[in-house]
């Protein structure tokens, strides 16, 4: 199990397809707030999930810069789905105690922000078990975010959370953070963790507490939809003067097109302008790990490299490399 992840560029000097492409884009981190704006949350953002857990009944559905919440009260089952159409599974089932505000004194984000009402109501009762979040799309980037605040009461609700992005899958890697949601020196906080949904189009979470009694709390959570179209990544230029364009390209499931472009200057996400241009042969419907020859570069001399991936819906481009063939 790893702390961490990092996408390796595979240099492959072939065509072919990679069954396992979930990963971590970014490592789980603990990210401070005490304010709607300092959410990240966004109505310009696609989600497919925005809960918010607990007892509090809001007067109206709880919204957080633009965004509307879906509240739930009950013990969640395996067949629940946001209005989104997404579901979720195994999360904690006891509701909270019934007056939220004995606790309020422990609220950094002050009254009149909305994320404060989130922060009301929450479920626990989570001892070592998975959660899951469902119905994602493979190869599609995610971010999730679960809210956080001190509890108080002198507990150190310590956890430790193994994200992985290719389901509860035995064999599938984990993404680990450990925390302690009481620790008084954080106060409101959220776990995020950005990831790319596997084959399986499942989250898994994997929660263990380090006391059975005074468990994680789970206040509410986000998950964001990233990428909504394909994308070309990891590019790793290989050779000399002759050389091979190296990436990972993710169709989505989506007749996809790839086409490189280089020159001595970056031409920007404009196809004008490139000294050399090369097509990836064949149409790509799977996420596949493919090599571009390019030819008759001149050695000593650095070019800039950009890839363009393009389907029925959209074009996009990747960031520049840069490669200086030898002598």
């Amino acid at each position: 199990m790893k702390h961490h992840s990092i996408i390796a560029s595979i240099a492959a000097a072939f065509l072919a397809p990679f069954a396992s492409f979930a990963d971590a884009l970014e490592n789980p981190r603990i990210v401070p707030f005490d304010s709607d704006a300092t959410t990240g949350i966004s109505s310009n953002k696609t989600y497919t999930h925005a809960v918010d857990f607990g007892t509090v009944q809001h007067e109206k559905p709880l919204t957080i810069n633009g965004v509307e919440f879906f509240t739930t009260t009950a013990v969640t089952m395996p067949g629940d789905k946001t209005p989104r159409g997404h579901g979720w599974e195994g999360f904690p089932h006891a509701v909270n105690h019934p007056d939220p505000e004995k606790t309020m004194l422990v609220i950094a984000t002050p009254k009149g922000e909305s994320v404060r009402d989130l922060l009301l109501g929450h479920t626990w009762s989570l001892v070592n078990k998975y959660m899951y979040v469902k119905d994602l799309k493979p190869g599609f980037e995610y971010e999730i975010r679960f809210f956080n605040r001190v509890y108080g009461g002198g507990h150190k609700r310590g956890n430790t959370f193994v994200f992985k992005p290719d389901g509860d899958d035995p064999g599938a890697k984990g993404d680990m953070i450990t925390f302690n949601q009481d620790d008084q020196s954080v106060k409101d906080n959220m776990l995020v963790y950005r990831y790319r949904a596997g084959a399986s189009g499942k989250l898994a979470i994997y929660v263990e507490c380090w006391d059975t009694v005074y468990t994680w709390h789970c206040y509410g959570f986000t998950n964001e939809e990233i990428s909504k179209n394909i994308v070309a990544k990891n590019i790793k230029i290989t050779g000399s003067s002759d050389a091979f364009i190296n990436a990972d390209v993710y169709p989505a499931g989506i007749e996809t097109t790839v086409r490189a472009y280089w020159g001595a200057t970056d031409r920007g996400e404009s196809p004008e302008g490139w000294d050399g241009e090369s097509d990836a042969n064949g149409v790509f419907t799977k996420n596949t790990t493919l090599a571009i020859p390019v030819d008759k570069l001149e050695p000593a001399k650095t070019y800039v490299f950009r890839l363009s991936a393009s389907n029925a819906n959209s074009t996009t481009w990747s960031k520049p490399v840069r490669f200086t063939p030898k002598n």
